[in-house]
């Protein structure tokens, strides 16, 4: 299988826009909480990875305690004021002021709790200030409130199936009953390497999907598996061509919900080669699996993989 490349970004919209755009949204959400109209919650803000080299150690983050709201009177005004919390900490940001805008966060989610646009821009300025633990513990909030979250749950889950997230072992523990990712469509049941002849290599990937998934294979699966090499101490990508194929005819998991994919690495290019380099030696692999654009699960060999090359949580480029 030739290696997947995810798409070049588009052009990144301005950060001034972005913030005032998404300010907007969440004060809109706000208010029609003071109205008391049901909420859909189906736009999350741009999904970008948590994953770090070293993730920088930080303390627990205590939470606000939550204000008591009894009548709807309460409600509405509490809305209001957590509007209000979210226009200034907006104008914080803006002004490069991450830590003053976390605080007004967390005040408006002391007042109007379980918001998932306010709980997911505090997980994102935490990580913007380098404190992956912080943002992981907001990420687990909105995994935790299952369809109450809506979008922002994928949002959450694939944050935490990233490599901070696994690094730290906080994805060791979010499978589900049927050995998946909380809200993921696929996953990866097994992956073993067998050797073959002149440094040859077949990776066998085992990929299961959940009961009763009606997946489109063509539009909605990608598959991106990387080899990577290793000479004079520095690890990169393979140039050697690697070819793929299923071993069931049709790839849908229609019928047993397992697939499975066989990988075939022809070894480094040798020396005698245009580009070869005798010196160059097979190091491991990363297996992605992506549905819809969306990180499903991956694996590493060997595990300092991740922190080297994490891969994406997301394909689709931000608007």
């Amino acid at each position: 299988m030739e290696q997947n490349l995810p798409p070049l970004p588009k052009q990144p919209i301005g950060r001034t826009f972005t913030v005032a755009v998404s300010v907007l949204g969440i004060i809109a959400l706000l208010q029609i909480i003071a109205v008391a109209i049901k909420i859909d919650w189906h736009r999350p803000t741009s999904m970008t990875t948590v994953a770090e080299a070293s993730p920088t150690p930080t303390t627990p983050h205590a939470r606000r305690p939550h204000r008591v709201l009894n009548t709807p009177g309460d409600i509405s005004q509490a809305s209001k004021e957590a509007a209000e919390l979210v226009r200034q900490s907006a104008e914080k940001e803006r002004a490069g002021d991450n830590e003053g805008a976390l605080n007004l966060l967390e005040d408006a989610d002391a007042l109007m709790p379980n918001m998932p646009p306010v709980i997911a821009k505090m997980a994102e300025l935490f990580e913007q200030m380098k404190q992956s633990q912080n943002a992981l513990v907001q990420w687990r909030r909105l995994s935790d409130m299952g369809a109450a979250a809506g979008d922002y749950r994928k949002q959450a889950v694939a944050k935490l199936t990233s490599e901070a997230a696994i690094s730290s072992g906080d994805a060791a523990g979010i499978r589900d009953d049927v050995g998946l990712q909380p809200g993921s469509t696929l996953g990866i049941v097994d992956c073993k390497m067998e050797d073959g002849k002149q440094g040859q290599k077949n990776l066998r990937i085992a990929i299961k999907s959940r009961p009763d998934s009606i997946i489109d294979a063509n539009n909605d699966v990608v598959v991106h598996v990387f080899f990577y090499e290793k000479a004079d101490g520095e690890t990169t990508l393979t140039a050697s061509r690697v070819t793929s194929k299923w071993l069931t005819e049709t790839a849908n998991w229609a019928e047993d919900g397992m697939q499975i994919l066989s990988v075939q690495y022809p070894g480094p290019i040798s020396g005698d080669s245009v580009g070869g380099d005798p010196h160059r030696e097979y190091y491991g692999y990363m297996v992605a699996i992506y549905y819809k654009g969306l990180l499903q699960d991956f694996r590493t060999e060997p595990v300092r993989l991740r922190e080297l090359f994490p891969p994406k949580v997301n394909l689709t480029p931000s608007p």
